[in-house]
């Protein structure tokens, strides 16, 4: 299988309703980073996220 046939295969699995949501979040996340406001880690949370 191609990487294109993976990367579509994996796009219709994923609802367009968490797409959005995901990539709302994205782009705050990016806007702030640019606005110069600072983040913190998640490291320690990333065992439990799935």
């Amino acid at each position: 299988m191609s990487i294109a046939q993976r990367t579509s295969s994996a796009r219709s699995s994923i609802s367009p309703s968490a797409v959005r949501t995901d990539q709302g979040t994205a782009i705050s996340w990016l806007t702030d980073r640019l606005e110069g406001k600072p983040t913190t880690s998640n490291c320690r949370t990333m065992p439990f996220q799935r």
